[in-house]
C-alpha cells in the first residue's frame, strides 16, 4: 500500500463496535424523553408509550437506509462522502454545507446542561458553566476518538442507570386505571404526539460518519445504529408506562418527567436521576456530536474545498486537532458573546433534512452497484428496502413541512442565506484545485 497523502486515511482505527453501540445510543436516548413525556402525555395520555413505540418502528426504518449505505460504503464522514462519489464533489459539498449549519447545537447542548447545573446551584453563571462543559469535553475529544468514545460509554452508563433506577422504583406504583381513555383527544392527535417524539427517537445514523476510525466498520454500523434504536425503544416504552401509570393525567400532562420521579424516588436516586437523565445526558449527546462532527469537513478539505492543512490529524492522537477546535469555537462563541442560537437552530433543522434525503436517495442508488451493494455486509431484500425509503421520504418531507410552518421569519432568511452562500462558495471554488478522492475503507486497505 503507497503512501497517502490524504487527511482520513490518517485516522486510527481504534473503535470497537460496543463503544460506536454505545455513541449511537447516546444520540437517541438523552434529555428529550424527560422533556417531551409530559407534552406528549397531554396530547394522548394513556396512548403515550404506544406513541413512543410506533416513532421508534418509523425511526428503525429510516434508519435502515444508513445502515445500508455505512455497510456497504464505509468512508469518514458520509454526509459529504457519499454524495460525492455517487453524484460529484460539487453535490457533496453543497450537502455537507447545508448540514454543516447544525453543529449550532453545540451551544444549545452546553446551555441546556448548564441549566440543569444551576438549578442545583443558582449562583453560578451559565454562561461561565456552559463554557467549562465545552472547553471539557473539548479536551477529551483532542485526546483521541478511543477517550472520546470510552468517555461516552461512561456517560451512557451512568444516564442509562439513572432511568434503570426510575423504572425499578417506579414499576410497582402503576396503576392501570391511569391509561385510559387510551386516546383523550383523538386519533389525530395521537399521530401528532408520535410526530413529535420522532425527533428524540432518531439520531443513531450520526454515527456512521465514524467509519474510518471503526475496526470493523461495515459490521459494526448497522448493528449500532439499527440495535441502538431498538434498545433504546423499549427503554421509551418502558419508561413512559411509568410516566403514565404513577400519577393521574391531570397533574402530569406537559409537566416534566422529574415530576413523577420525584413521586416515585427517595431523594438520593432522584437526585442521582435528575443528574444522570438530564446533566449527563446532555454532556454525553455534546461529547457524541463533537467526536463525528468534525469527520465531513475532513473529507472536504481532502477533495479541495476546504484548506487541507485544516484537516491535518495530530500524528500522537489521531485526532483532527484543528477541526476539533473549529467545532468547539462554532460552540463556545454564542455562549461568550451571547448571541441567541435559537433562530440559527431553527434554519439548521430545515438544511439538516436536505442532508437526509442526499443520504437516502444515496442508499436507493448504489443497490444495483456490485462494487459498492456487493461487497456489503449488511444485505436486505428489496422490499424492505424500497419500503425504507419511502417512509424516510415521507418522514424528511412531513418534518420540513412541520419546520417550515412553524420556523420564524429569521430562521427563513437565515437558512435561505446559508444555502445561497454554499452554492456561491462552489461557484468560485470548483474552479480551481477540487477532486474526487473518496475512497470505501475497504477499497483503500
Amino acid at each position: 500500500m503507497g503512501q497517502t497523502v490524504r487527511n482520513v486515511d490518517k485516522l486510527k482505527r481504534t473503535l470497537t463496535t460496543p463503544e460506536v453501540f454505545f455513541a449511537a445510543l447516546k444520540q437517541i436516548i438523552g434529555g428529550g424523553v424527560i422533556a417531551l413525556t409530559g407534552i406528549v402525555i397531554g396530547m394522548t395520555g394513556g396512548g403515550t408509550p404506544l406513541a413512543y413505540i410506533c416513532a421508534a418502528a418509523i425511526s428503525t426504518m429510516v434508519a435502515i437506509p444508513y445502515a445500508v449505505m455505512g455497510s456497504a460504503m464505509p468512508v469518514t464522514g458520509g454526509i459529504y462522502a457519499w454524495p460525492s462519489r455517487i453524484f460529484g464533489p460539487k453535490t457533496g459539498f453543497l450537502v455537507f454545507w447545508c448540514f454543516s449549519l447544525t453543529h449550532v447545537a453545540l451551544s444549545l447542548y452546553a446551555l441546556t446542561a448548564a441549566d440543569y447545573i444551576i438549578n442545583f446551584y443558582p449562583e453560578l453563571s451559565k454562561n461561565l458553566v456552559a463554557l467549562v462543559i465545552l472547553t471539557a469535553i473539548y479536551g477529551a475529544n483532542l485526546l483521541g476518538a478511543v477517550v472520546s468514545a470510552r468517555l461516552g460509554v461512561i456517560l451512557t452508563c451512568i444516564m442509562l442507570s439513572g432511568m434503570i433506577l426510575f423504572i425499578g422504583y417506579g414499576i410497582t406504583r402503576v396503576d392501570l386505571t391511569h391509561f385510559t381513555p387510551l386516546f383523550p383527544n383523538g386519533k389525530f392527535m395521537f399521530a401528532s404526539s408520535v410526530a413529535l417524539l420522532l425527533f428524540v427517537t432518531g439520531g443513531a445514523s450520526s454515527v456512521a460518519e465514524l467509519a474510518g476510525e471503526m475496526k470493523t466498520p461495515g459490521r459494526t454500523i448497522p448493528i449500532a445504529i439499527i440495535g441502538s434504536t431498538l434498545l433504546a425503544a423499549v427503554f421509551y416504552a418502558v419508561i413512559a408506562s411509568i410516566a403514565i401509570g404513577v400519577l393521574p393525567l391531570d397533574q402530569i400532562a406537559d409537566k416534566p418527567l422529574t415530576v413523577q420521579a420525584k413521586h416515585v424516588m427517595p431523594s438520593p436516586a432522584y437526585l442521582y436521576f435528575a443528574i444522570g437523565a438530564g446533566i449527563i445526558s446532555m454532556l454525553g449527546i455534546l461529547n457524541v456530536q463533537m467526536l463525528w462532527g468534525s469527520k465531513s469537513f475532513m473529507s472536504a478539505c481532502d477533495d479541495g474545498w476546504l484548506p487541507q492543512r485544516l484537516g491535518s490529524v495530530n500524528l500522537k492522537f489521531g485526532t483532527p486537532h484543528w477541526l476539533i477546535t473549529l467545532l468547539y469555537l462554532v460552540g463556545v462563541i454564542p455562549v461568550i458573546c451571547g448571541i441567541p442560537v435559537g433562530e440559527i437552530a431553527g434554519a439548521s433543522g430545515l438544511t439538516g433534512l436536505i442532508a437526509q434525503a442526499s443520504s437516502v436517495i444515496c442508499s436507493w442508488k448504489i443497490r444495483g452497484d456490485d462494487q459498492i451493494y456487493g461487497k456489503s455486509a449488511f444485505k436486505i431484500p428489496h422490499w424492505l428496502h424500497l419500503s425504507a425509503v419511502i417512509i424516510s421520504f415521507i418522514l424528511i418531507v412531513c418534518m420540513m413541512v412541520m419546520l417550515f410552518n412553524n420556523a420564524s421569519v429569521k430562521s427563513m432568511i437565515i437558512m435561505i442565506s446559508w444555502f445561497g452562500m454554499g452554492l456561491i462558495f462552489i461557484k468560485i471554488k470548483s474552479h480551481k484545485n477540487t477532486k474526487n478522492t473518496v475512497q470505501t475503507i475497504s477499497e483503500h486497505i
